[in-house]
């Protein structure tokens, strides 16, 4: 059996980047930071977070850097061929499925979200993001 699903939560290294394809298929693109402690040590680990149409768009409205998020979604390794070196290189990056609001901060503005559920893509500002709207 086969199974590729993931959940993570941290906060925005940066802000959201959203741009849109030819055939005008937004897409978002987040880093995102998460922390882990243990004993008395404490490491971070940085993750790419990728996301598609309705949920790109809520996230680049409703994110920034620093804002607090939990992503479910799926692993996606991406494979090429350095153009200078000839070095066959890859990258793993999460391609979101759905997301919540983490922060409690209710003025409705970009950066202070209003800590409603984005698990099935409805956010409180009434933004309704559906699974459907993700091309995969």
């Amino acid at each position: 059996m086969n199974w590729n699903q993931v959940t993570i939560g941290g906060r925005l290294t940066r802000d959201p980047e959203l741009r849109y394809t030819q055939s005008n298929m937004a897409v978002c693109e987040i880093g995102l930071a998460v922390n882990r402690k243990y004993k008395d040590k404490e490491e971070t680990g940085f993750f790419d977070v990728t996301f598609f149409g309705k949920q790109a768009e809520a996230i680049n409205e409703y994110f920034s850097k620093g804002s607090g998020i939990q992503v479910g979604g799926r692993l996606q390794q991406d494979r090429w061929e350095d153009k200078q070196t000839g070095q066959k290189r890859s990258k793993v990056t999460i391609i979101g499925e759905k997301f919540e609001f983490t922060d409690n901060k209710n003025d409705g503005s970009k950066g202070h979200q209003n800590g409603g559920s984005g698990s099935t893509g409805r956010t409180d500002s009434g933004a309704n993001v559906e699974d459907d709207d993700i091309p995969f």
